[in-house]
C-alpha cells in the first residue's frame, strides 16, 4: 500500500490497517489487451532502466501522455515535470517508442484515452463491488486499486485479475472507441 498518503496510513478497516491491492501499469495493460500486444512485466521499469532514470519519472510522463488530447499538450506536460530535464523526457519518449512501439503505431498517444480507460476500470470496479458483497468482504475502492484487510489481500488480487479479463472480453468493441 502507498503509505505516503497520510489518510491511508491512518485508515482502519475492522480495526486493522489496510492492504491495498493494485493493478500494475493498468492503463498500459488494458491497451495492450485491447490491441493484442505484448506488454513487458513492468514497462515503466524497462524504460527507466534503459534510460537511467526512476520508474516514477517514466510513469509521471506516460500517464499524462495517455490523457493528453493533443500533441500541443506536450509542452505543458514538460513544464509540469519541471524536475525532469527536457533531454531526459525526450530520451524517455524515444525509449517508449522502442519498448512500446504499438502505442504510436495505433495512435494511442495524445488522444485523451486515459479518461476512456477509466470507464473500463469502472466496469471492473462494479464487478469487484458485487463480488465483495457476495463474499462479505469489506472493500474500499482507491482509483484502480482495492483496499481490504490483509487477510483478504490474495483473494482480492485474484478476483481483480479475473474481472479485468472478463471486462476485456465483454468490451471487445471498446477498441474502436479508442
Amino acid at each position: 500500500m502507498n503509505r505516503r498518503i497520510p489518510i491511508r496510513t491512518k485508515t482502519l478497516l475492522n480495526g486493522e490497517k489496510l492492504c491495498e491491492v493494485d493493478f500494475k501499469s493498468n492503463h498500459l495493460w488494458l491497451l495492450s489487451a485491447f490491441f493484442g500486444e505484448q506488454l513487458p512485466e513492468d514497462p515503466y521499469i524497462e524504460i527507466a532502466d534503459a534510460v537511467g532514470c526512476s520508474r516514477s519519472d517514466v510513469k509521471r510522463l506516460i500517464n499524462p501522455l495517455l490523457g493528453a488530447t493533443g500533441k500541443s499538450q506536450l509542452a505543458e506536460i514538460k513544464f509540469k515535470l519541471h524536475d525532469i530535464s527536457n533531454d531526459l523526457i525526450d530520451e524517455i519518449l524515444a525509449t517508449m517508442d522502442q519498448v512500446l512501439p504499438w502505442l504510436n503505431n495505433n495512435k494511442l498517444i495524445f488522444k485523451g484515452i486515459g479518461t476512456k480507460l477509466q470507464y473500463v476500470e469502472g466496469e471492473i470496479a462494479l464487478k469487484m463491488f458485487q463480488w465483495a458483497i457476495d463474499n462479505q468482504i469489506p472493500l474500499l475502492n482507491v482509483h484502480d486499486a482495492y483496499a481490504v484487510n490483509p487477510s483478504n489481500g490474495a483473494v482480492t488480487h485474484n478476483a481483480m485479475h479475473e474481472f479485468r479479463d472478463e471486462v476485456i472480453k465483454e468490451l471487445s468493441w471498446f477498441k474502436e472507441y479508442l
